[in-house]
């Protein structure tokens, strides 16, 4: 991706390929990942550091997050690429999260994005190949 497009708020070289739901969906995944990201290393603190009330509240967060953020995501993603791998990627790290103390540092890998890019870029080659074959 170049630098220059991304700084004059042109899409990227992936995103030119993409339908208008795919590019939706991939915009999805690099919020939530972004919210991930800022929210990570909150819940890890409230939980490690903080007292009991504030340790339960980043348990809240952490949970809240994943009900209304990541799990509509995961099925609105599911549902339209069918792409059932991407939970070999997803619920471990999610496990891991949840159950390590420090595991909410986690969150700053870009998990969600990465592998809509990944499903994605596939799907492009895809295509472009069967355009090659087809011509």
């Amino acid at each position: 991706m170049n630098i220059l497009n991304v700084l004059a708020g042109k899409p990227s070289f992936l995103e030119a390929f993409l339908e208008k739901e795919e590019v939706k969906l991939l915009k999805r995944a690099k919020a939530i990942d972004n919210i991930d990201r800022f929210l990570g290393v909150i819940e890890s603190s409230l939980q490690v550091y903080g007292p009991p009330f504030w340790a339960s509240v980043g348990k809240a967060l952490e949970i809240s997050e994943v009900v209304f953020l990541k799990a509509p995501f995961v099925y609105s993603y599911l549902k339209q690429t069918k792409d059932y791998n991407a939970l070999y990627n997803w619920l471990p790290k999610e496990i891991i999260a949840a159950t390590v103390p420090y595991g909410d540092l986690i969150d700053v890998t870009r998990a969600y994005y990465n592998q809509t890019t990944k499903f994605f870029e596939k799907q492009v080659e895809r295509r472009i190949y069967k355009e090659k074959l087809q011509a």
